[in-house]
């Protein structure tokens, strides 16, 4: 296991941490596939954001290619994976998020569409960091079979029972599921209110 230096700063008594230079420093979020690899020599990664590892991605071309990782964000790896990255790790307390077979990533504005439900290979894993809406069209049962495991940091529309579907595939729900279907008791109210104004006897 590689070790990162920690020093304090004597002026403001807070801890630093020192990059060794050997490093690759990566400061937005990293997607690692094969061919990214392949251009590479032996190297060590820092990463400041997420690092997503692709799934052409094997076992013997991280032994060979990666010396060292230290990930300040969430590392997302194929579940074969896993033990070389940790064991690779800089930090024993990395966070891991694995999947089986494919991983959609969500950190902009993204609607989710039945082609693309049909077509994504195998079983989804799905991170939400940004919006999230899904289509109307989706049926919640074919959401609910395609989905593997749901992490949700940012926003999601659902509609009706895809709201079912989501909650029962969630694994970390620190953001926002709204029911875009749903009605506004606020709304409701305000009408009964006005409605019931017709009826009144002066």
């Amino acid at each position: 296991m590689f070790i990162l230096q920690h020093v304090l700063d004597p002026q403001s008594s807070r801890k630093i941490e020192v990059i060794p230079d050997d490093y690759r420093v990566l400061d937005g979020p990293c997607k690692l596939d094969r061919s990214t690899l392949e251009s590479w020599d032996t190297t060590k990664l820092y990463c400041f954001k997420r690092l997503e590892i692709a799934k052409d991605v094997t076992p013997q071309m991280l032994e060979e290619k990666l010396v060292a990782l230290k990930a300040r964000g969430v590392i997302y790896c194929p579940e074969n994976l896993r033990p070389l990255l940790m064991k690779k790790s800089a930090d024993s307390q990395a966070k891991f998020v694995t999947y089986k077979d494919t991983l959609l990533v969500v950190d902009t504005n993204y609607t989710l569409t039945p082609s693309y439900l049909k077509y994504a290979a195998g079983q989804l894993t799905l991170v939400v960091e940004g919006n999230l809406e899904i289509s109307k069209e989706v049926d919640p049962d074919q959401l609910f079979g395609k989905l593997d495991k749901v992490y949700n940091y940012g926003n999601i529309e659902v509609h009706g029972d895809q709201l079912g579907a989501i909650q029962a595939k969630l694994e970390v729900n620190e953001g926002n599921i709204d029911d875009a279907g749903a009605e506004d008791p606020e709304d409701e109210s305000d009408e009964n209110r006005i409605g019931n104004i017709g009826y009144l006897k002066l």
